[in-house]
This record gives C-alpha cells, sequence and structure tokens, in this order.
C-alpha cells in the first residue's frame, strides 16, 4: 500500500454496519482490508472496503460483490468463508473469516524458501481448496503467494475472490478481451485475453510453486511488456539448476503445471494433488538385510528362469537345441539381467524381487533416486554385467562372473553391517532400499 492512498484508509474504531474496523491488514488493485469485530456475534472478522475512487463506478462494485459471492457459495476449510455483505453510506465492503498467520509471499520473504515438505503440504491444501471453487463453476484467476495464508496450525486457506468468473461463461465485468490478473502469475490464455478455466488457475499454482522453493518468482522481468511476453513464450527454468538438493522430477511435475499449452496441463486440482504427492518427503523406512538378499535371490531365479526359457526357445528357432553357441548365452544373460535390475528400477523404482516383497530403491529421504544414481547403483552391485559382455577369450565361463558377482555382494554386505544399514552400492550412488509404503511425513 503507497502512501498516496493514506488518506482514503477508514481510522481504527470507524463502524459498517455492525463491524468496527481495527487495523489494516492489506490492501490490493480493488480494496483494503481491515482487522474487525462483529459486533453482534462477537467474534473477530476481516472486513474488505471498496476503494473509495473506483467505488463510482457500477461495474467495478459488481465484481467487487462479485468476490464475495463467488467465495460465499463453497464451503470449503481450506477456503476463506464470507459472512456479509453491504453497503454503509459512500462505502461498499463485505465481511469474511479472518485468518490470522502468514501469507505465503511474506513467509518467503522473513524466512527464505520453503522445504520441500512444508512446500507439498500447503500447495496440496491450496489445490484442494480451489478444486472445491471449480467445481462449484468458480475459477479464482489470482492465484498467489500473497492470496495463500497459513494459520498457526499449518492449515492453508485460499482467500481474494477478487477475480472470479464463473466457468458457465459469465460476461467480465472489466471489458471483453481485457486482462485481469497479476502479470507475475498470469497465465498465457490470460495474457492474450482468452476465457479462463480450471487449468488457469493451475497454472498460477504451478508459478506459486516456484516462487515458494526457489524464493523468487520464474518470470520477473525488470518491465511489464517483458513479464508478459515470458509468460507466453519463455520456458520455465530449471528448478533443480537454482536449489541442486530437490529431486530431478520437480523440474518434471513443475514443467506439467506451467505448460504454456493448457491442454498439456493436468484437467483439474485432483492430478495436481496427485502430482505434487509424488514430491513429498516421506519418513523412510529402511529394508534389513534379509529382505534385500531375498529379494536378490528373487532377482537372480527369476533371471535364470526366464534365461533358460529363452535358451530353449532360441534354441529350437536356431535348430541347436543341445548345444547353443558358447558365447551369446553369457550376453543374453547379461541383458536380461540388465532389463530386470537397471530397467526396472528407472522405470518403476524397484526390480521385480523388490516390487513382490513391497521394497524400492529410493533417495535417502524417500523420494526417486535420480535416473543417474540407479545407472551408478547398478553397475557398483553388478560388476559381472561388464565382465560378461568383454570378450576376454575362449578361456572366460560363467565361472567368473559368478565370481566377480559373489565378491559384489559380499563387499555390499560387509558394508551394510558396518555402515548402518547402507551397502556400498547405497553410499556409491546415495540411494538406499526401503519398504514401498512407509508412513508419510
Amino acid at each position: 500500500m503507497d502512501a498516496a492512498s493514506d488518506h482514503l484508509l477508514l481510522p481504527a474504531g470507524s463502524r459498517l454496519a455492525h463491524y468496527r474496523l481495527g487495523e489494516v491488514l492489506g490492501s490490493g488493485a480493488m480494496g483494503t482490508v481491515y482487522q474487525a469485530h462483529d459486533l453482534g456475534l462477537e467474534r473477530g472478522v476481516a472486513v474488505k472496503v471498496l476503494h473509495r475512487e473506483i467505488a463510482q463506478d457500477p461495474r467495478m462494485v459488481e465484481r467487487f460483490f462479485r468476490e464475495a459471492r463467488a467465495a460465499a457459495h463453497v464451503n470449503h476449510p481450506n477456503l476463506a468463508h464470507v459472512y456479509y455483505v453491504g453497503h454503509e453510506g459512500p462505502h461498499s465492503f463485505f465481511a469474511m473469516e479472518y485468518v490470522p498467520g502468514q501469507n505465503l509471499e511474506q513467509a518467503v520473504v522473513e524466512h527464505g524458501p520453503f522445504t520441500l515438505a512444508a512446500a507439498v503440504a500447503v500447495l496440496a491444501q491450496a489445490a484442494q481448496g480451489l478444486q472445491a471453487a471449480h467445481e462449484a463453476g468458480l475459477v479464482h484467476r489470482d492465484v498467489k503467494p500473497s492470496n495463500l495464508i497459513r494459520r498457526p496450525d499449518g492449515v492453508l486457506k485460499v482467500t481474494d475472490f477478487g477475480l472470479a468468473r464463473s466457468v458457465q461463461g459469465e460476461v467480465e465485468l472489466s471489458g471483453a478481451g481485457a486482462v485481469t490478473g497479476t502479470p507475475t502469475y498470469m497465465s498465457p490464455e490470460q495474457v492474450r485475453g482468452e476465457t479462463a478455466d480450471a487449468r488457469t488457475d493451475i497454472y498460477a499454482l504451478g508459478l506459486t510453486a516456484f516462487y515458494l522453493l526457489a524464493g523468487h518468482a520464474p518470470f520477473s522481468g525488470p518491465t511489464l511488456g517483458r513479464v508478459l511476453s515470458d509468460q507466453l513464450t519463455a520456458p520455465l527454468p530449471a528448478l533443480t539448476a537454482l536449489q541442486p538438493g530437490l529431486p530431478a522430477r520437480i523440474d518434471e511435475v513443475l514443467g506439467r503445471l506451467c505448460s504454456k499449452d493448457r491442454a498439456h496441463r493436468p484437467a483439474d486440482m485432483r492430478g495436481v494433488v496427485t502430482l505434487l504427492e509424488t514430491l513429498r518427503p516421506r519418513r523412510v523406512s529402511r529394508a534389513p538385510l534379509a529382505a534385500r538378499a531375498s529379494a536378490y535371490v528373487l532377482d537372480w531365479l527369476l533371471t535364470v528362469v526366464a534365461w533358460a526359457a529363452l535358451l530353449f526357445l532360441l534354441g529350437v528357432i536356431l535348430d541347436e537345441p543341445g548345444r547353443p553357441s558358447s558365447t551369446w548365452p553369457k550376453l543374453l544373460f547379461c541383458v536380461l539381467w540388465a532389463v530386470g535390475q537397471l530397467g526396472m528400477e528407472s522405470w518403476r523404482g524397484a526390480s521385480l524381487g523388490k516390487h513382490l516383497l513391497q521394497l524400492a530403491v529410493s533417495r535417502p529421504d524417500g523420494l526417486p533416486a535420480r535416473r543417474g544414481a540407479l545407472v551408478l547403483r547398478f553397475f557398483v552391485r553388478s560388476p559381472e554385467w561388464i565382465l560378461g559382455i568383454v570378450p576376454l577369450g575362449a578361456g572366460w565361463t560363467f565361472g567368473w562372473m559368478e565370481a566377480a558377482s559373489a565378491i559384489a555382494v559380499g563387499a555390499g554386505a560387509l558394508c551394510f553391517l558396518l555402515n548402518r544399514g547402507r551397502t556400498l552400492s547405497d553410499l556409491a550412488s546415495e540411494t538406499t532400499v526401503i519398504y514401498r509404503h512407509p508412513a508419510r511425513a
């Protein structure tokens, strides 16, 4: 709020209907929000009063009350409730739930970027509240950190439906083709003056997620024109380049939420919550040595069975059922082992043996492991794969491969016992093996 508007403020103690105004909580483009006291019900509320300099425009007054009606139509724990709407002299106002706490922009300014767990917690709540609004036929169109307030008990409230619009096609009161919203969090379709829908809020929530984790907005050029141009064409910066400690998947998730083409974003906020949950750090429960060893034996047996079956089929096809070639069976076994281990862990997070025993490979914090870490883990754990495909002459037999595998397994087990439950491959790749369904943080 700038100093030029100070003379427009109502003094503390002013009465609007049965509300006594207190201190100013904040001010936006349309109105000023005051902390107030409901004299009838004896409770604290927040009262939003339309700026007097725009209160003479009937369209703006209608738009202002539309905010109140939009919020009043939806009842959800993550949305601020509206109690009353009215006029008092030259003032148009409505009373709503007072939400103690900080908005997320203030939280970042004062305390720095959020941890991933804290960001996911508030973003998932915001998405759930917005889903309720969307199901009631309303699009917020101004989702941003300052419109999300976190109470001291951790509950997140979405506030300020001043730009809300019915998804059933209500005419925009600001004029056809008008650009509405906050440029830093405005979707490409808003910049182009197109009709907003639920995916418009998804884009803004994705940019909000970037702000919470990076400490600044992704598109914040020196001029309004530059910001709007970036919203239309500039790719979302890689968050992991700014915060290397975040999982690689964060860029994929934010890339989907902030796609320039809304058709590539999730269809609704339920899809957003599902994506966010894949990022939530978990309290990991590391698998004991017995479970890991059992999964390894299962993987080995399954590979042997698949290898023997393929050898038989290929032998029949090649008309050599009795004695297949001495070179390609070894290569076939190594390929099957690599597919079953590296391939399955990269694709599903666990080999088939681990999957059957409800285990998975992850980072120590429970988040999905990076693909590069899984590759390193595979070669440290399975050096026989390299030995199996290196042509070392006719004397090279499976015995050498088995010896290499036994040495790797033994070294891993010894390291597990000496390093509080982490094997050599765990330490080298900064991964671990956990139960697939540990308690959420």
